[in-house]
């Protein structure tokens, strides 16, 4: 989770998979783009599955 500087709300980065991108390249490129941290991608381990509400469209589950 990470928070906007000035801002009271955290979030979980994301993004969208872009055409072709595995789960792991997509994770490595936007916690890149996100917050300028670079992940090795043959030491990622799955640790759980998580859901959150989206901040866009009234903030429920799809």
């Amino acid at each position: 989770m990470t928070r906007d500087a000035g801002r009271d709300l955290f979030y979980f980065p994301g993004g969208m998979r872009e055409p072709g991108e595995s789960d792991n390249e997509t994770l490595v490129r936007e916690i890149e783009e996100e917050l300028q941290a670079v992940i090795v991608a043959g030491t990622l381990v799955h640790f759980g599955t998580f859901e959150t509400r989206s901040d866009h469209g009234g903030g429920k589950l799809p």
